[in-house]
C-alpha cells in the first residue's frame, strides 16, 4: 500500500501530458502570437522548485489522505517526501531521468531500478520532463497553439486528435487561466480531466494552488485532489536521501 501512494503522488495525471512536449515550429499565425503572448505568464521559467500540498485519492474501494514535499531541480532530480497522521514520514523518493529510488519506511524496503523500468512496469507513457513540467504546473506550450481551436461558451478550446488520443485544452477568456484539460486514450478508452483552480502570483508567474485529477476507466472513476500551501521558486535545494541499514532491497 505505502509503494501505491508513491506511484499515486509522483505520477499524478499520467496521460495528461501525454505527446505535449514535442518539438515545436515558430508559431506564425498572428491571433496564435497573441495566444501565445497572454499564456505566457502561465509559462514559469524555474531552475528549482519546492512545493507542498494536501493530497487526497478516491477511487475503488479506497480513500487515502497524505501530505505529499516535492523539491525538483530542473531536468535533474526530483524529490519526494509523503507523511501520514502525525507527520510521520512513510516514504520518500528519488527520481532522475535515469533512476527511480523509493524507501518504504512502513515497510523498511528499498526499491530501486532504471526510470523506464519503473514506467514500463507501471504503464506510465510520462517522460522525466513531463513529469516535473506537471508538478510545476507548466501545462501550456507552443505545441498546444500548433492546435485547431474553436470558442465555447467562455472558452477558447484548443483540441488535438491522434490515432492514440484526443486532447482538449480549454484556455478561460475572462481571465486567460488554463482552467481543465481532457485526454482520451483511443487504445484503452482510459479518460482524464485536469482542472486548475485558485491561481496565485509568485515572481510574476501564475500557479495554480487547487488542481482536480479525475480518472475514468471502463472499471472505475478515480478522484486525485492537490491543495498547494507552499511553492517556492530558485531557492538553493538540498535532496537528502540515505537508504537505512537492515532495509531489503529491491528492484522495481
Amino acid at each position: 500500500m505505502n509503494k501505491y501512494l508513491i506511484i499515486l503522488a509522483i505520477c499524478l495525471g499520467s496521460f495528461v501530458l501525454l505527446q505535449a512536449c514535442k518539438g515545436t515550429k515558430s508559431v506564425t499565425d498572428s491571433s496564435k502570437k497573441g495566444d501565445l503572448k497572454k499564456l505566457s505568464v502561465y509559462m514559469i521559467e524555474y531552475d528549482c522548485f519546492e512545493g507542498k500540498c494536501n493530497a487526497t485519492y478516491a477511487g475503488g474501494f479506497s480513500e487515502l489522505s497524505f501530505v505529499a514535499n516535492f523539491r525538483l531541480k530542473k531536468d535533474k532530480v526530483i524529490w519526494v517526501s509523503l507523511t501520514g497522521p502525525l507527520s510521520i514520514e512513510g516514504a520518500r523518493a528519488l527520481i532522475t531521468p535515469d533512476t527511480v529510488q523509493v524507501i518504504d519506511r512502513i515497510n523498511r524496503k528499498y526499491y530501486t531500478g532504471t526510470y523506464p523500468e519503473f514506467c514500463l512496469k507501471y504503464q506510465l507513457p510520462i517522460s522525466f520532463v513531463q513529469l516535473q513540467e506537471l508538478l510545476v504546473g507548466n501545462v501550456i506550450n507552443e505545441q498546444t497553439l500548433k492546435m485547431p481551436n474553436k470558442i465555447e461558451n467562455d472558452y477558447k478550446v484548443f483540441e488535438e486528435n491522434t490515432k492514440e488520443y484526443t486532447k482538449n485544452v480549454y484556455i478561460n477568456l475572462k481571465n486567460y487561466t488554463v482552467d481543465k484539460i481532457g485526454l482520451k486514450d483511443r487504445l484503452t478508452q482510459r479518460e482524464v480531466l485536469l482542472n486548475f483552480a485558485n491561481y496565485a502570483e509568485v515572481k510574476g508567474k501564475l500557479f495554480s494552488r487547487d488542481r482536480n485529477i479525475e480518472i475514468n476507466t471502463h472499471h472505475e472513476k478515480s478522484i486525485i485532489q492537490l491543495q498547494f500551501s507552499k511553492f517556492i521558486f530558485d531557492k538553493e535545494l538540498e535532496f537528502p536521501f540515505s537508504i537505512p541499514e537492515k532495509y531489503e532491497i529491491t528492484a522495481f
